[in-house]
């Protein structure tokens, strides 16, 4: 065999981790280029734009030439054509479909609230930090693919990498932290996908991330009823939710929305949590209802699920989406933060009970 040959034999050892066939029966390896030196050059088209899997597939590829005998190897990225992708699912059995385990995960919440804008993954990376402190062991999935916040609420900037099948979870203030943020090239590489790969990679992500043993694990909801929402509600084994609202009529009405869809759902909900409650001025103490008062009593009464707690608005609370520390550890001693403590023991209390 030629050194092009020797090459292409190389990569049919690497598989597509999705596919589950190798790349070059599938046709994604395109332009494959061996100078005399076995300096290689080579294409790669995914079956998506973005493919949350492209880093493994590419790394799997460098080792497999590497190991051949490459002695540089330069890969690029494409994408395969509408009819190269319908030719490889045309006659692919789809498998049946293994429900999700918890692993060693005791208690998994799925964290929403009907609406942008209300600080839900605020609460959430705090919350997480709060049961973190009380000794729990604690992990955050964000499954807000499309706006992934939750990196840089955890003032995280580093990239993630693969351990064998999995991904390893990058730990900041003591949490276990996973968003596809983590896995593409920068902050400003938008995600342009529709709602069945939206779907697809937040139960890759969940499967595939080295969890360990958690005591909890948080998953941040994007806005509104989608099918994201519709994904871990019926798809992953979670135990509950909770809902995030603010004082306003309009939030109120969303968080109700949500509600009524876990409710729907079967899934059980273990509490309501109203952001920005109310804004005390530090100069002269007066409080101030900022964005009306109420709405989180108010969905409480009308659905008999617990108000577990109020978070004041503070200026110091708001810090982690600028990528600052999150008020738990900045501010331990402000009301914010002693308010995630009070929500954190609440839930605590609930989840141990609830076993």
């Amino acid at each position: 065999m030629d050194n092009k040959e020797i090459m292409l034999e190389a990569l049919r050892g690497v598989e597509d981790p999705e596919l589950h066939q190798d790349i070059v029966s599938l046709g994604m390896v395109k332009d494959l280029q061996v100078s005399p030196e076995k300096a290689v050059h080579l294409t790669i088209a995914l079956t998506q734009e973005g493919c949350p899997l492209k880093h493994e597939i590419g790394n799997n590829a460098k080792q497999a030439l590497l190991n051949a005998g490459a002695t540089n190897v330069i890969i690029q990225f494409g994408k395969l054509s509408e009819e190269e992708k319908k030719k490889i699912f045309a006659n692919r059995q789809v498998p049946e479909q293994k429900p999700i385990q918890k692993g060693s995960i005791k208690h998994i919440l799925a964290v929403g609230s009907g609406k942008g804008g209300v600080g839900k993954s605020t609460v959430v990376t705090n919350l997480a930090i709060a049961l973190h402190q009380k000794g729990w062991k604690v992990g955050v999935l964000d499954a807000d693919v499309l706006g992934p916040n939750i990196p840089t609420m955890f003032q995280i900037q580093k990239k993630a990498f693969s351990q064998g099948e999995h991904i390893v979870p990058i730990v900041n203030h003591g949490v276990k932290v996973m968003s596809i943020g983590f896995l593409l090239p920068d902050d400003n590489t938008p995600v342009i996908w529709r709602g069945p790969m939206i779907s697809s990679s937040i139960e890759q992500l969940f499967e595939m991330t080295l969890w360990e043993e958690l005591d909890i694990l948080l998953i941040d909801l994007p806005p509104g009823t989608s099918d994201t929402m519709l994904t871990v509600a019926q798809a992953l084994p979670i135990d509950g939710g909770l809902v995030i609202t603010t004082p306003s009529k309009v939030s109120e009405n969303d968080a109700t929305k949500f509600l009524k869809t876990f409710e729907k759902l079967n899934v059980p909900l273990y509490g309501i949590i109203e952001n920005m409650s109310y804004f005390i001025a530090p100069d002269t103490q007066k409080r101030y209802d900022l964005f009306g008062t109420g709405g989180g009593q108010r969905i409480s009464q009308l659905s008999n699920i617990p108000l577990i707690g109020q978070i004041p608005f503070e200026m110091e609370t708001g810090a982690c989406g600028n990528g600052e520390e999150p008020v738990v550890v900045s501010c331990p001693a402000s009301s914010s933060a002693q308010a995630f403590s009070k929500i954190a023991e609440l839930l605590m209390s609930q989840l141990t009970k609830s076993k």
